[in-house]
């Protein structure tokens, strides 16, 4: 299965619907790592990064057609996303230091949503789709955004992703979130 075709309707409700489908599941990843956090202030940021992946999902889900078959039938993975989201399950259940979570998150999840949206982005119309422009435009601030807030903070550094990290891999593999066309 490839990337849809971005120039038509069913295939940009087909992007906005994987969009929604990865932050729903960004949010119940980094919000299911909380519970078995120790360290405090990992177990905050990893909330604060679920609590803005979940926002941006709602974002996604309300920019959905709402004709039937309705928004629900939209909201799919990406091809290869799944193989991704599994990896940084494991990646995650693995991570011996809570920090190596955030890690997991901001350096590595969150810059490969950020590259298909910048993607998306350069190659979408400021005519033709100015409202999901907006909604790429406000996911890229708010990913910098928590990004930011991870380096700050001071628990980590987030670095650039590693090819010999097993969630990069997977990522690389799938050539992004979103497989091309």
């Amino acid at each position: 299965m490839s990337a849809p075709d971005l120039s038509s309707a069913r295939g940009l409700a087909a992007r906005i619907g994987g969009y929604c489908w990865i932050e729903q599941q960004f949010f119940a990843l980094f919000g299911g790592w909380v519970p078995s956090t120790t360290d405090p202030e990992s177990k905050l940021l990893l909330a604060e990064l679920g609590e803005h992946a979940g926002w941006r999902a709602r974002r996604w889900f309300e920019a959905l057609p709402t004709a039937p078959p309705g928004a629900d039938s939209l909201v799919l993975a990406p091809a290869g996303a799944e193989a991704v989201l599994a990896a940084a399950v494991q990646a995650g259940q693995d991570a011996g230091d809570p920090r190596g979570r955030l890690v997991l998150a901001a350096g590595v999840l969150l810059p490969a949503l950020a590259i298909a949206m910048e993607t998306h982005l350069a190659s979408s119309s400021t005519v033709s789709t100015a409202p999901v422009r907006r909604l790429l435009e406000l996911g890229l601030f708010d990913i910098g955004r928590d990004r930011a807030f991870v380096e700050v903070s001071g628990l980590v550094s987030v670095p650039t992703p590693i090819a010999a990290d097993p969630v990069s891999a997977a990522i690389a593999a799938n050539n992004g979130l979103f497989a091309p066309g």
